[in-house]
């Protein structure tokens, strides 16, 4: 009985000595992984930024984006008559038109080309109900960048 519980107190201390170890060592792992962190934040921190700057340099860059391009793109699906632009502007990804149409339908149509446009396309485009005054339309249509 008295080797019985030796050998069990033995079992049981090599346990906690295995248990020890192998807690010592996750510690140490931590330490490590921790400092490996602390050595990539910085990097990791100054490639987010060049992303973000690169993001918001996008309009410039990508020539479909260009405000020339777009109103070009806008002036091909005019029809030939009755609908006049007054006003364009783009602001980074949004864009705001503002213009007067022969008719309310007319400036729907003329939004439905838009959204079926390959390149306008991209954008959401949204536009309250036209304004009907003697025998023209003023309407707004918005755009945002999907």
């Amino acid at each position: 009985m008295l080797r019985d519980s030796t050998l069990g107190g033995v079992l049981d201390l090599s346990l906690v000595f295995l248990g020890y170890a192998y807690l010592r060592f996750y510690d140490q792992r931590i330490t490590e992984l921790e400092k490996e962190v602390n050595a990539t934040t910085e990097p990791a921190a100054a490639v987010k930024r060049t992303a973000e700057a690169w993001r918001s340099m996008a309009p410039v860059l990508e020539p479909s984006r260009y405000p020339m391009v777009l109103m070009a793109e806008m002036t091909q699906l005019m029809p030939p008559s009755g609908i006049v632009i007054r006003q364009f502007e783009t602001r980074g990804s949004d864009i705001e038109l503002r213009g007067e149409s022969r008719d309310a339908q007319l400036a729907h149509q003329f939004l439905e080309d838009l959204q079926k446009h390959r390149i306008l396309g991209r954008y959401s485009w949204s536009m309250p109900q036209p304004s009907v005054r003697e025998k023209t339309a003023s309407f707004r249509i918005q755009g945002k960048l999907k």
